[in-house]
């Protein structure tokens, strides 16, 4: 009986030692230095865990057996390894390497999937949030200026109405995204990317060129991805940021934002707050504004939730309430001002999404919903004019439903097949009672989309993919193919090359609401009868060399394209109704855009870190257009308006001292055509600008405190040479769409964050 009791005892002692539950301990670090607050996955069981401040990581509860160890740091080369449980030695030591311009980080937009960038056939840019914060960025669009081949520009002294051009095309040729669903509709992007701050997004995805494969509409010069920002270790962190701009007027920024996440990591959440109060600007001391009084707050909050081990559940929320007067005599009300623009708007976003992975992660389901919810009561007007108050509202969705599934044998290579639906609505209407103008618009899209990614056995990736779209507006449908290559002839370099077609639905946009006042005048915007839809064939090739030594690396990036675009939306000017002008949108005979991009990173991964971009292109119309009813035949132009044939832009940073960097900056901007209307000027003319270089310069510092805590301190200037517009109209008749260069004069700043990170 003895022996048999030993005997079992002896058995179930060794089903402990084979099927127990083991712990897995470690540490990660570069040059000696500790890698704080890098994830660590294990799969496919889905384990995962995140370094402490001291670099020091723990699984705990592991079953024996064979598994990926995945690792993933902030500015270090992700890490894939083969482990087995229990681990050979009791603790596992990782030595990471530098990965300072994100060549190997793992990107979404360009396959709606996880591909890193060296291994994506699409050309992609992407700018971290610790990029935006080096650049004092407190909005969107104050960081994607430094982004090659983007330009930012403002188009109305009273409103401030900017938007992004990618590749010389204007706003409302690009797509923006929200976490990869388009909620964020042509309304918003009039004034959305400056309401929407940096505090929110942990990084961003550009691709330059047609996105209409996978997106849908509008994704013809380029796709602009937000990532918002996931919370993966219990943090916190606020700062505050006071600017004074060309001496006369101050800015104040104040956010925060914190993060905490279960200790299983099986739920978290991340809140974020941000305040901004400007005053008016006004340049040349005419008691008209240049730059407007702006106020807004922005708060939201993203979520996850694991469910069972192959499960999670994403839900983010926002809300972004603006303020913005320009004019005269801003602290009356609108209509007792000589010339005023003023909106009130209000934002309110959301989406929800589950994401499911079978066990050997070969196939994943993600199901998605979203939408964004905009009011703005707005006042246009001249002349103390009571008949300028007006009010629109938009509200748009999305749902779909994407599949992927992956797969890999040694004859095929390794494929991705990707395929989805979604359903996108758009209702918007916006109402002028006092001029009689009113548009409601309802727009509903549905569209199917498959793509295929194909690494051959060798140094090839084929993708390929195509969308079909249907939409109510004309009855009318689109179907938009996509074909990209990558070749690797070495290590060192690659080779890329791709066809996209692109579309614009015969909507109305964010311009097309925005009133303009021309020469103390009212100018509205409306859409021919007989609009059609804008369609591009989008052509780029590009050469990447990337080289990794000792104690740097460096790359050097030459891409060309060419986009051609059918029937494009011109504006035309219609005669006056008596009591505004119209500017009527109608397709033109046909337009082209050629250019390259270069692009040059350099970086000895210890003293200085440098990258510049640079833009020259060519766009023009098939056909001479007439740009101003005062125009005669020989005064009829090709070249598109607002769009130098150069620009470009240059970051560098110097870590001069331990926990110091001096971050010089810079923009140039090449001389172009802009339209200036009559009234502060007797008659109509074009102007071709000077050129502008744009240089600032910001120096920080870290101080660490207990153990997980940091103090950072900053200062600078933007703009030193304060190269800015010289020749601004006057008065109440002024041309408050004559604007042009960059977008403020030489500007002060200082400021300070704390941070901590458990």
């Amino acid at each position: 009986m003895r022996n048999t009791l030993l005997s079992f005892l002896s058995v179930l002692g060794f089903i402990q030692i084979g099927f127990g539950q083991h712990n897995l301990s470690g540490n990660l670090s570069y040059e000696n230095e500790a890698i704080p607050y890098a994830q660590l996955l294990i799969s496919p069981i889905q384990a995962s865990t995140v370094a402490d401040f001291e670099g020091k990581f723990e699984f705990t509860n592991l079953p024996k057996g064979s598994y990926t160890l995945k690792i993933i740091a902030l500015g270090y080369k992700p890490i894939q390894m083969a482990i087995s449980i229990p681990y050979k030695s009791p603790e596992l030591s990782i030595t990471m390497e530098k990965d300072v311009f994100g060549l190997e980080e793992v990107t979404v937009t360009a396959n709606r999937n996880e591909t890193s960038r060296r291994n994506s056939p699409i050309p992609i840019n992407v700018m971290s949030s610790a990029k935006l914060e080096q650049l004092s960025a407190n909005s969107i669009a104050d960081g994607i200026k430094f982004s090659p081949g983007l330009r930012i520009e403002n188009n109305c002294q009273n409103c401030g109405f900017s938007q992004v051009r990618i590749n010389g095309l204007p706003g409302a040729y690009s797509q923006i995204l929200i976490d990869g669903k388009a909620t964020f509709s042509a309304l918003n992007s009039i004034y959305g990317l400056e309401q929407i701050p940096t505090d929110m997004v942990k990084r961003i995805e550009i691709i330059k060129g047609g996105g209409s494969a996978l997106y849908g509409s509008n994704a013809i010069a380029g796709t602009i991805n937000l990532i918002t920002k996931q919370p993966v270790s219990n943090s916190a962190s606020v700062k505050t940021e006071s600017s004074l701009i060309g001496t006369k007027s101050w800015e104040q920024v104040v956010a925060g934002n914190a993060s905490i996440v279960s200790k299983d990591l099986k739920q978290g959440v991340t809140v974020f707050a941000n305040y901004r109060n400007r005053n008016p600007y006004d340049h040349n001391t005419d008691g008209y504004t240049e730059l407007p009084k702006l106020n807004n707050l922005g708060m939201g909050a993203k979520a996850f939730q694991k469910i069972g081990k192959q499960g999670i559940l994403h839900l983010e929320i926002h809300s972004l309430e603006e303020y913005r007067r320009g004019g005269d005599q801003i602290n009356k009300a609108p209509n007792e001002a000589n010339i005023a623009e003023e909106l009130k708007s209000s934002v309110y976003g959301g989406s929800i999404s589950v994401d499911l992975i079978n066990r050997n992660q070969k196939n994943k389901t993600s199901i998605y919903s979203g939408l964004q919810s905009t009011e703005m009561d707005n006042y246009y007007g001249a002349g103390q004019d009571a008949k300028g108050f007006g009010k629109t509202t938009d509200l748009s969705t999305i749902s779909g439903i994407q599949f992927i599934n992956e797969s890999n044998n040694k004859i095929s290579g390794k494929g991705e097949f990707l395929t989805g639906i979604e359903y996108r609505t758009d209702n918007m209407m916006d109402e002028k009672p006092g001029y009689n103008l009113k548009i409601n618009q309802e727009l509903k899209t549905i569209g199917i989309y498959t793509q295929y990614n194909w690494q051959l056995t060798g140094n090839w990736i084929v993708n390929a993919g195509i969308r079909a779209d249907w939409y109510n507006l004309n009855n009318a449908s689109n179907v938009s193919p996509r074909l990209n290559l990558l070749y690797n002839p070495s290590s060192d370099i690659t080779l890329r090359a791709g066809y996209s077609r692109g579309f614009r639905i015969p909507q109305v946009f964010s311009e097309d609401v925005h009133v303009e006042l021309v020469g103390g005048e009212i100018q509205a915007i409306q859409l021919a009868q007989n609009l059609d839809t804008e369609i591009s064939d989008s052509y780029t090739a590009s050469a990447d060399w990337d080289k990794d030594w000792s104690s740097g690396v460096i790359e050097v990036i030459v891409e060309g394209f060419f986009t051609k675009i059918h029937n494009p939306f011109i504006l035309e000017e219609r005669n006056d109704n008596g009591t505004f002008s119209i500017l009527e949108k109608r397709n033109g005979s046909g337009a082209q855009i050629l250019g390259t991009n270069l692009d040059f990173k350099i970086s000895d991964q210890k003293y200085y870190a440098l990258q510049a971009g640079y833009t020259f292109l060519q766009s023009e119309y098939d056909a001479p257009l007439q740009w101003s009813s005062e125009t005669e035949n020989d005064q009829l132009i090709t070249e598109f308006l607002r769009t130098p044939n150069a620009y470009g832009n240059l970051i560098l940073d110097v870590y001069a001292i331990k926990n110091g960097t001096i971050t010089l900056t810079s923009i140039h901007t090449g001389s172009m055509l802009v339209p200036h209307f009559s009234g502060y000027i007797e008659n109509d003319v074009l102007k071709k600008t000077e050129e502008f270089l744009e240089i600032n310069l910001k120096i920080s510092y870290d101080f660490k405190l207990k153990k997980s805590k940091k103090l950072t301190t900053y200062c600078g200037v933007k703009n030193i040479l304060n190269s800015y517009q010289s020749d601004f109209d006057q008065g109440q008749f002024r041309d408050a769409s004559f604007v042009y260069g960059p977008m403020t004069p030489r500007t002060y700043f200082a400021g300070i964050k704390w941070s901590w990170n458990k």
